[in-house]
């Protein structure tokens, strides 16, 4: 149904969550269910501090819709407001607090995995089979 990606933060004693991933046929509150259920698992592990945030992307990707002048106009306000607000404070956090990535481990309801579990993490990972 879904998945939540954390990184530990280990200077600090603390983690990033990384992004909240759910299938669009996910009951409602799932993902609100992830956060909640991560936070208590984290609080009883003595977690000093949790970072929640978005990330904006390096560049824009694919633009469909618009003509070869808007488009470009798109990208260059892009750079501009990415400049203008430092919203690439992204690279200094993970150059502040040195995260480490480490192998992962995922946690099913079931006892046995299902074809629905599988599916929902295909679906959450987003690969296309």
């Amino acid at each position: 149904m879904g998945i939540l990606i954390l990184n530990e933060l280990q200077a600090h004693n603390s983690w990033l969550l990384n992004n909240v991933m759910i299938t669009k046929d996910a009951p409602h509150g799932i993902s609100e269910l992830l956060v909640i259920a991560t936070l208590q698992a984290l609080a009883k592990e003595n977690c000093k501090s949790v970072t929640i945030g978005p990330v904006p992307g390096e560049q824009l990707g694919k633009i469909s819709g618009l003509g070869r002048f808007s488009e470009t106009m798109t990208r260059w306000i892009y750079r501009f407001a990415k400049n203008f607000f430092h919203l690439n404070g992204h690279a200094t956090f993970w150059k502040k607090f040195e995260p480490v990535n480490c192998s992962s481990c995922l946690l099913f309801p079931e006892k046995n995995l299902s074809f629905s579990s599988i599916k929902a993490l295909f679906k959450a990972l987003n690969v296309h089979v």
